[in-house]
């Protein structure tokens, strides 16, 4: 069991494999997983921990011995992995790759990561820098292969040939008694001779739960011929191993969890199956095979003594499990220390020298911070995890190692032995240590792991055990320490004897002296006790050592809060934290003297600082970044004519504000000046962003021609959306995830669909309308209605039946896309140098609703995969609902993605399409019915009745839901939908591409070139309301595209454009075509739902969504005209709508829903 403090004296800015109770590192390492190499990891809130990948995946998934015992017996609900908050902190290295990581300005070290034949993932480190060379090599196997591996590893060979020498090596000191250990392969050999003489349906439970006898699973599991099971638990962590089906974290990861090889499964030697003869299941959810009275045990021990005696490991890794954590003795209260003292001299079972032995053990543990194994194991403690006194200071006596005695005498059946043992350390032994200094012959060698007490009765030193090894200095620090400790005390004897061995403790304390008195000549005395005590406050609640929180104070002595002791404060605590922590490093004098002038400078500005002076700086820091962001704007080419006050930069600030209430009247100007003539225009956007190029309709058909590498609808979108903050998962937009399930598998069951969305219509339209009935009029909030009704049909087709109805996750969503449109407009006010902090603040309330909605959605989605696994095993197994969460499933199944397969990220891809599926549905939902209702009373009313008339005609016998056929029947409520959207468009525009070749994009009939970052656009507003296209264009005829589908509309044919004065090609639309008339066409005429091969690809579903709604509203409702419609506010190019306009229903009477409330 390591003794190592994490202290390396080479490089003291660093920490290795201990994290508790030492000032904050500029980096730390972390060797491998075992948990006597894991002290304070948990609590650690100090920069990146540098690993191997291997390790940063297990370590991930590690839950404490109860916690996962709980979780599989259902007592908790989810799993508590004890690290997993560390993600962002667990930085991985590649191995034998040197990298070199900056401590600070100035500081650099290089590190490698070199195999340590240890357990998976475990490492030795290389560390240099500043003319220093260390080798920590954590916990290691050096066998004889290993070692010749090193030898000639060509990023050591430099060390082992004697051109350079080690300065240090930290080396693995678990076993120094002079007894040889037999090779891992010896080992293996042994045991499967062993396992050969059982019968073929012997049952074997290897009892290695530990990490680190991975070859031998793989051994045996060859052998036998035999998968071997393991927990779920078990699975979960090697698993992590695997990041795709043909990649690897660790040299046994396929052989234990499976490869593919091109289209062929090869499954690995673990398995979940318990019906297997090879077991090796956690002992506290051991299956009923491995728990029989027939079962025979395999117990890996480190060697056997020439008695018979099996030497087992010491402390954690001896067999027991790594994360369930040997019971320890710690103290966190001098009364605790004092207390076991008494209980120490009155236990009768000691004799006086193990009371000595006892006492000096307690001291050690007190001053070194490092709990000591009591060798019992946490699942053995009892009820209240209490254990007998005598049991646990039995474990605290000195020892040399745990010895077990020799193989049981039961038999089996057979007669053969019940428990096979056999030698297969994960350590090295002596003579293998010798072999490595021999190697590499370094100056100095520092044990990591040291039993103090029989070092010094039995005097063992490093230059006894490896001082002929080394190269011809012979001062070995270590030793040095030794020697101070047996001339001090009893009583401090056994202090941390890496505190001992730092260099230059006396000068960092005169320089944290100096330091302190200069921060006393600089700051006022009159604030040092309120600072000092609010610096203690904040100590105590970041360690959270008792659970209570302390208020913290900004005190000053005219009572107020003034910014230059916010500041100091702030200050303070750096000093304090960064430079004077008494266990940092000692710095040279020159070092120090630099440190003690930046903080009398830093003292001085900070007490000249002001709220002004603050304000100051935000406004010049501000202006600056917009400066910056005007100066890398692409701009548009000069023939362009374009509106606004002019190019300068205080032209750019008044075009910004003018951007907001402007936009729609540069929009109309521009298409009456431009656009009809078939002339682009430049429209300015603003502040950060590029001005809009606004192409005429007879530019669309070339713009529609350009290839995505050209000009992509997907940047503009993003950028728009501002998709990288909004949606959560990068990922997820960069390879647009959501859009492609959308448009490979909805149009596909689309037909399959409508039966069940209708039954959802009617659910939802009810729910929202309860209050209505048939004998009076009842006023309801239109917003409010559709905002009821939408989102609950949409998710019916998104999550399915029972989820689309839960009001929270329903609210949840609908929280989502409200914090998208707001955080879309407060984005847009400041400079993109705060848009990577920015957004991110931002986007945590769409972080929370996502977090709601997926505690929810979670259970089902798990339900979905593994249903969806077992339809792929079982042809029997009914097909799973078709809804989004499947088209997922089925997406990341065919394309190989297993990323893609975990729950949290199919319920990501949700996000995009619940944004664009809900609001845009509601506004056009919410116009049609104030556009309908806002016509004359005798023309409203006769609206109605002909599009009541045609749903009559075409829907459905009672009980029988509609189908696809019957809702592209009505061309009537198809024809008024889209004249709403032609009408009342709630945004300028609705087609964005932008400009990404780095050539630019060139018009060929025009003498201009539009720069990378350049968005085109094409204007709505316009085109929707041209007299030359549209007769009366300004007001609603619901029958109009009815008309030209049924009866030609000669009238209302499209005029075909003219060619410009430059020669500008003409680019027509057959209007009189009746399937480009249908409300989900698109045409250079009608852009509501974007134009091209980037058109919105749920817009066929959204058409079906809204025929539904309309004619179960339509049907069973009376609707009473208002006088005037309520008009929009337009904000820039959008529009939003009237959401406080209210209108007037009433229920039929004899109408499906009344007889159904009426039979309720």
């Amino acid at each position: 069991m390591s003794t190592f403090n994490g202290i390396v004296p080479e490089f003291p800015e660093i920490r290795i494999d201990f994290f508790r109770n030492r000032a904050t590192a500029l980096a730390c390492f972390l060797s491998h997983i075992h948990s006597d190499h894991l002290a304070g990891l948990e609590s650690l809130r100090s920069p990146f921990v540098y690993c191997s990948a291997a390790t940063r995946e297990m370590l991930l998934r590690l839950e404490r011995y109860p916690c996962r015992i709980n979780y599989a017996k259902g007592i908790l609900e989810a799993r508590q992995q004890t690290y997993r908050h560390l993600a962002r902190v667990l930085k991985p290295l590649p191995l034998e790759t040197p990298t070199t990581i900056e401590l600070r300005p100035g500081r650099s070290i290089r590190v490698t990561l070199f195999d340590a034949n240890h357990c998976p993932g475990a490492v030795m480190f290389l560390i240099e820098g500043d003319g220093k060379t260390i080798l920590y090599t954590g916990d290691l196997r050096c066998e004889p292969w290993f070692l010749n591996g090193l030898a000639r590893n060509p990023l050591l060979i430099e060390y082992s040939c004697g051109l350079k020498a080690l300065d240090t090596i930290y080396l693995d000191t678990s076993f120094i008694a002079d007894v040889p250990f037999p090779s891992k392969a010896a080992g293996i050999v042994q045991l499967l001779r062993d396992v050969a003489r059982y019968p073929d349906h012997t049952v074997f439970h290897i009892k290695a739960w530990t990490y680190g006898y991975e070859d031998v699973w793989i051994a045996l599991s060859r052998a036998l011929d035999s998968p071997i099971h393991v927990d779920d638990y078990k699975l979960r962590v090697y698993g992590a191993l695997r990041v795709s089906s043909d990649q690897h974290l660790a040299s046994c990861a396929a052989a234990l969890m499976g490869h593919m090889c091109a289209n062929t499964p090869h499954p690995g030697c673990l398995t979940s199956d318990p019906h297997v003869r090879l077991h090796s299941c956690d002992k506290g959810t051991m299956c009923a095979m491995a728990t029989g009275p027939a079962v025979v045990s395999i117990q890996p021990i480190v060697a056997r003594l020439a008695n018979g005696e099996a030497l087992a490991e010491q402390g954690v890794g001896g067999g027991g499990e790594d994360l369930e954590r040997e019971a320890e003795l710690n103290f966190s209260l001098e009364e605790d220390a004092a207390a076991l003292m008494d209980l120490i001299s009155r236990c009768e079972s000691l004799d006086e020298a193990q009371r000595q032995g006892l006492k000096r053990t307690v001291v050690d543990i007190k001053e070194k911070g490092r709990g000591l194994s009591l060798n019992v194991a946490a699942s053995s403690l009892g009820e209240g995890n209490g254990v007998r006194v005598e049991t646990a200071l039995s474990g605290l006596i000195p020892g040399s190692g745990r010895r077990e005695p020799a193989a049981s005498d039961k038999r089996t059946v057979g007669g053969l032995p019940s428990v096979i043992r056999f030698p297969y350390s994960r350590h090295s032994s002596y003579p293998e240590l010798c072999q490595l200094i021999e190697l590499f012959r370094p100056h100095d060698v520092w044990p990591c792991t040291v039993n103090i007490e029989r070092w010094k009765t039995q005097d063992i030193s490093i230059r006894s055990l490896f001082g002929k090894f080394c190269s011809d200095k012979q001062v070995f620090q270590h030793d040095l320490m030794m020697e101070s400790m047996k001339s001090t005390s009893p009583s401090t004897q056994a202090a941390d004897h890496g505190e001992n061995c730092k260099r230059g403790r006396e000068e960092m304390e005169d320089s944290l002296v100096s330091c302190h008195d200069s921060q006393e000549t600089n700051a006022s005395s009159s604030y040092e006790v309120s600072r000092n005590e609010a610096y203690q406050h904040m100590m105590a609640n970041a360690s959270d050592e008792d659970g209570i929180w302390r208020p913290i104070s900004l005190l000053s002595t005219d009572g107020g809060h003034g910014v230059q002791h916010i500041f100091i404060f702030i200050f303070d605590v750096f000093v304090v934290v960064v430079v004077s922590s008494p266990s940092s490093p000692s710095p040279s004098s020159s070092a120090s003297s630099s440190l003690c002038i930046m903080t009398a400078l830093g003292y001085q500005v900070v007490h000249a600082l002001t709220w002004a002076h603050v304000a100051g700086f935000c406004f010049l820091f501000i202006l600056a970044a917009y400066v910056i962001d005007f100066l890398v704007l692409p701009r548009c080419p000069g023939q362009i004519p374009s509106f606004g006050y002019g190019h300068g930069f205080i032209a750019h600030l008044k075009n910004s504000f003018a951007h907001v209430t402007k936009h729609r009247v540069w929009m109309n100007d521009g298409y009456a000046e431009y656009g009809r003539k078939g002339l682009p225009f430049v429209v300015p956007a603003f502040l950060s962003e590029p001005a809009e190029v606004v192409l005429p309709r007879s530019m669309i058909g070339w713009l529609m021609e350009q290839p995505d590498t050209v000009v992509s609808a997907k940047m503009a979108h993003d950028n728009f959306l501002f998709s990288n903050y909004n949606f959560l998962n990068r990922r997820l937009i960069r390879e647009e995830v959501t859009a492609r399930i959308v448009t490979k598998f909805l149009p596909r069951h689309l037909a399959t669909l409508v039966p069940a969305i209708d039954v959802e219509v009617q659910n939802a339209s009810e729910r929202a309308l309860t209050r209505v009935n048939e004998h009076e009029w009842t006023s309801v909030n239109l917003w409010h209605l559709w905002l009821d009704i939408v989102p609950q049909v949409t998710n019916r087709m998104l999550v399915g039946e029972g989820m689309c109805r839960d009001e929270a996750f329903l609210a949840s969503m609908v929280g989502f896309t409200n914090a998208v449109n707001r955080n879309c407009m407060i984005m847009r006010l400041f400079p993109r140098v705060l848009h990577p902090i920015l957004g991110r603040l931002l986007a945590i309330p769409n972080w929370l609703y996502w977090r709601s909605a997926q505690k929810k959605l979670a259970p089902l989605i798990e339900r979905r995969l593994a249903d969806m696994e077992d339809d792929e095993s079982s042809s029997s197994s009914p097909p799973p609902p078709e809804d989004f969460i499947t088209w997922a499933i089925r997406l990341a199944k065919r394309e190989d993605k297993p990323w893609l397969l975990d729950p949290s990220i199919i319920s990501t891809c949700l996000l995009p399409v619940e944004f664009a599926s809900i609001h845009t549905t509601v506004l056009t939902g919410h116009a049609w019915m104030l556009d309908m209702l806002s016509m004359p009373a005798d023309e409203a009313a006769a609206a109605m009745e002909l599009l009541t008339d045609e749903i009559k005609e075409h829907c459905p016998s009672p009980g029988v839901p509609w189908n696809k056929p019957g809702l592209q029947s009505l061309r009537r409520l198809d024809s008024s939908v889209r004249e709403s959207q032609r009408l009342s468009n709630f945004s300028d525009t609705l087609v964005h591409r932008a400009v990404v070749s780095p050539q630019g994009l060139r018009h060929p009939d025009f003498d201009w070139t539009l720069p990378r970052g350049c968005i085109l656009t094409v204007n709505t507003e316009g085109t929707h309301h041209d007299d030359l296209l549209f007769s009366d264009p300004l007001a609603y005829q619901p029958l109009r595209y009815a008309r030209m589908r049924e009866e030609g509309a000669e009238e209302e044919k499209a005029v075909v454009d003219e060619v410009n004065e430059k020669g500008g090609r003409a680019y027509t639309a057959q209007v009189n075509n009746p399937h480009t008339l249908g409300m989900v066409s698109t045409s250079d005429r009608h852009f509501a739902f974007g134009h091209g091969r980037h058109a919105c690809p749920g817009r066929f579903f959204a058409a079906h969504e809204l025929k539904l709604i309309m004619a179960h509203l339509l049907l069973n409702y009376d609707f009473r005209p208002i006088p005037q419609r309520p008009q929009s506010t337009w904000i820039g190019p959008t529009g939003i709508p009237p959401l406080g306009a209210c209108i007037e229903v009433r229920r039929k009477k004899g109408s499906l829903s009344s007889l159904r409330k009426a039979e309720a």
